[in-house]
């Protein structure tokens, strides 16, 4: 709900307190909220926000919320950050030729593609999976007022192999981001015991265990890699801003 240059994010238990079954008839009928709530003062919907968002102008109709701990502080999940790593490791092991991958390796479909070389890069099963050895935690989260921006963002294609050029009104949408700057922290820490000679063999990690002590060396590996690819693609398509963006990211 826009309110003198902002957007308030209504929450849901605040509002049911206030509306009487008329109003949540009227909701569920397809009223918007903003129609719904024009007889409030601003201060009273004020006293309905979960959070409040810098309205970022044109006619934002939906927002695609970022994953949020309690209080609306935004984070990022200890599963996300460590399917990351995750990746990260398989690069440098198939990189390094540990596991070599064959198109027959590959599964028939793209959502289990990488089932059989994970089994033959990880272990065969949960049990004897190497990063059991791994343990990642949530993020902290960010106060909403400073780590939480909403941004209009775009889906652009390749128009006649020249450059980018944005698909259009239906491919332009607002969500939630954590801004460039801000800095969180989440717990790793690695389960020494399992990657001990006598456990590591009894699970047949082989050479593996080697590679998850380096694992921040493969990491940045992974990133520089993908850091080049992107720096490569924009200077063949553009814009320049994006290539200053890698060459920016690459220096760090």
């Amino acid at each position: 709900v826009p309110v003198d240059g902002q957007l308030i994010v209504i929450d849901p238990d605040k509002l049911a307190d206030v509306l009487g079954l008329p109003q949540i008839e009227r909701l569920v009928a397809g009223v918007s909220l903003a129609e719904l709530l024009e007889g409030l003062r601003d201060d009273q919907k004020l006293d309905l926000a979960a959070y409040v968002l810098q309205d970022p102008g044109g006619n934002v109709t939906s927002i695609r919320p970022h994953i949020k701990l309690p209080g609306a502080r935004p984070y990022l999940p200890g599963s996300s950050l460590k399917g990351a790593l995750r990746t990260a490791l398989a690069y440098a092991l198939i990189n390094d030729g540990v596991e070599h991958v064959r198109t027959q390796d590959l599964g028939r479909t793209r959502y289990w593609a990488s089932s059989r070389l994970e089994r033959a890069l990880f272990g065969r099963d949960p049990n004897h999976d190497l990063l059991r050895a791994l343990h990642v935690g949530d993020s902290e989260g960010a106060d909403w007022q400073a780590g939480l921006r909403l941004v209009q963002v775009a889906v652009y294609s390749i128009r006649h192999q020249r450059g980018l050029a944005p698909k259009g009104a239906r491919f332009r949408f607002h969500l939630e981001t954590i801004p460039e700057g801000v800095s969180l922290t989440a717990p790793a820490r690695r389960d020494n015991f399992i990657l001990a000679p006598d456990q590591a063999h009894q699970l047949h990690f082989g050479e593996r265990p080697e590679y998850l002590l380096r694992l921040p060396q493969h990491a940045n590996r992974l990133a520089e890699r993908l850091i080049d690819q992107e720096r490569d693609f924009y200077q063949r398509y553009g814009p320049r801003r994006l290539v200053e963006f890698y060459d920016r990211l690459g220096n760090m």
